[in-house]
């Protein structure tokens, strides 16, 4: 059995690889990007659904955003994470 060419390979491949570039953007995970002071820097489009952002809303307090969740702790969950410059991820229904 012959090996396939470098340029068979690729081609096989490539379909592949396209999907693995694209998932990201295709994942609905609601993301808030804010800076050190807690302040609203970027958001991903499904974050709109729950924090109600428009585009006034950026450089605001994430404190002070409204959502359509019940997270009280939302603010206190979020400190760590900027200590650390980590992420914190959590569910909400």
């Amino acid at each position: 059995m012959a090996l396939p060419q470098p340029q068979e390979k690729i081609s096989q491949l490539s379909p592949s690889n396209n999907d693995l570039e694209n998932l990201p953007g295709r994942i609905e995970v609601a993301t808030i990007f804010s800076d050190r002071d807690s302040k609203t820097k970027l958001c991903k489009p499904a974050a709109t659904n729950i924090f109600n952002l428009i585009l006034s809303d950026l450089d605001r307090p994430v404190a002070h955003l409204t959502k359509n969740i019940i997270y009280n702790e939302l603010v206190a969950a979020v400190k760590p994470a900027l200590k650390t410059l980590g992420v914190k991820a959590f569910v909400v229904q």
